[in-house]
Formats: structure tokens, sequence, C-alpha cells
């Protein structure tokens, strides 16, 4: 791992390939709960 590297573009990387999923489901979830 290189420091050198911006913090920004590692971690949002991961980030989004982590949580896709889960925020999809909380989207979805809530998306349900507004439209009912």
């Amino acid at each position: 791992m290189k420091a050198i590297r911006p913090k920004g573009i590692l971690p949002q990387r991961h980030l989004k390939k982590n949580h896709k999923n889960p925020s999809d489901k909380i989207n979805t979830y809530e998306k349900k709960k507004i439209y009912e």
C-alpha cells in the first residue's frame, strides 16, 4: 500500500464495492416505506 496515493480514491472504491448491496437494500426499503 502506498501512502502517497490520495486517501479518497481507494477508500471510496472499497466502500462502494462493499456497501453497494447494503445501500441498495436500504434504498429499496426506504423507497417502499415512502411509496407505501
